[in-house]
C-alpha cells in the first residue's frame, strides 16, 4: 500500500508496476484509508481517483508503439489491409482494387512484414484491435 502526497504519473505508475495493491494520497479521509486496508487485505486493489487518469493514459500509450506500425504502410497496403479485415480473398481484393492478384500478394507480404504479424488473420485482428477500418481510407 502506497500512502503518499504524489499524485503524478512519475510516481504512481512505477509504484503500481512494482506491485502496489493500493495507491492513496495522504489527504484521504481516515475512514477511506481503513476501507483501503480492508480491501487490500481481502485481495482487492484500491487506487486514488487522482491517479486514475494517469493509469488510463499509461495503459493507452503502452499500445501506441504497436499501432504506429500501421502508419508505415503505403496507401495501397492500407487499402489491402482494409480488404483483408473485411474478409476478402486475394482474388476479391484484386477485383475490388483493380490490381492483379500477384500485386495483392506482394502488398500482403509487405504489410505482414511491416506490422510484424505472421498471417492474414493476425493482420485482420490488428486492424480490428486498433479500430483502423474507418481510418484506413486515409
Amino acid at each position: 500500500i502506497i500512502l503518499t502526497s504524489y499524485s503524478d504519473q512519475q510516481h504512481a505508475i512505477p509504484a503500481l508496476q512494482a506491485g502496489a495493491k493500493a495507491y492513496q494520497l495522504k489527504d484521504t479521509e481516515p475512514e477511506e484509508l481503513v476501507k483501503t486496508l480492508r480491501q487490500v487485505h481481502s485481495g482487492e486493489y484500491k487506487l486514488s481517483r487522482a491517479i486514475m487518469p494517469h493509469v488510463l493514459t499509461h495503459m493507452r500509450t503502452q499500445h501506441e508503439p504497436e499501432k504506429e506500425k500501421y502508419y508505415h504502410l503505403t496507401r495501397r497496403e492500407k487499402d489491402v489491409l482494409k480488404e483483408i479485415a473485411s474478409g476478402k480473398s486475394n482474388k476479391e481484393i484484386a477485383a475490388s482494387l483493380f490490381i492483379s492478384e500477384k500485386t495483392v500478394k506482394t502488398h500482403v507480404s509487405n504489410l505482414l512484414a511491416k506490422l510484424d504479424v505472421a498471417d492474414r488473420t493476425q493482420a485482420a485482428l490488428f486492424a480490428v484491435k486498433y479500430h483502423l477500418n474507418g481510418e484506413m481510407t486515409n
